[in-house]
């Protein structure tokens, strides 16, 4: 014969609790999860920011660190000087 479940009134009550709470908390758990990344990538724009204002305040006030820049990263050469452009070959197989 089949048997029949008898539900208690608490077991309905818990059912309708977990229909209606659970997607709320796992809502809750990826708000967090979302608010956690967020934080993260925050703190690495900070640093990168904190990076690129001090490199702001050198171009700004360091003339030196002009020139530094400008030679490394464009080629730039003072009156008089001979730039030198130096090839290393590949190696032959």
């Amino acid at each position: 014969m089949a048997r029949l479940i008898r539900l208690r009134p608490w077991m309905i009550v818990a059912a309708i609790a977990a229909v209606i709470y659970l997607p709320g908390l796992i809502q809750l758990q990826e708000l967090r999860s979302k608010r956690d990344e967020l934080r993260s990538e925050i703190k690495k724009l900070k640093s990168e920011n904190a990076t690129l204002i001090k490199e702001k305040n050198l171009l700004e006030q360091d003339v030196n660190y002009v020139e530094r820049v400008a030679r490394k990263n464009m080629g730039v050469v003072r009156k008089g000087e001979i730039p030198y452009k130096f090839v290393t070959e590949e190696p032959t197989r």
